[in-house]
């Protein structure tokens, strides 16, 4: 989650629905940098990746897209959650 990124497309959706009628359910998935099905995935994805190389690396780099430390001071939870996603995996 970010506030950059999914919070200004719920933003911009709700702003589009607001004076329809006839409102279509919504459901917005909440984060799920930690759940244990996404990190097993990511698990599985990046193992099976390896197993086709011929080699075993030293080392593997995780990287996630930049945000201005502006953000992470107003409370973006966005950097946290990606070293949580690092971290459990």
């Amino acid at each position: 989650y970010s506030a950059a990124t999914s919070a200004t497309v719920c933003d911009e959706v709700f702003r589009v629905l607001a004076d329809k009628r006839a409102q279509p359910t919504l459901r917005v998935t909440p984060p799920y940098y930690d759940d244990p099905d996404y990190i097993d995935a990511l698990a599985v994805s990046i193992q099976q990746h390896l197993a086709a190389q011929p080699f075993a690396p030293d080392v593997i780099v995780a990287s996630f897209h930049g945000m201005p430390q502006a953000y992470v001071d107003k409370g973006d939870p966005y950097q946290a959650q990606c070293v949580a996603t690092v971290d459990a995996l």
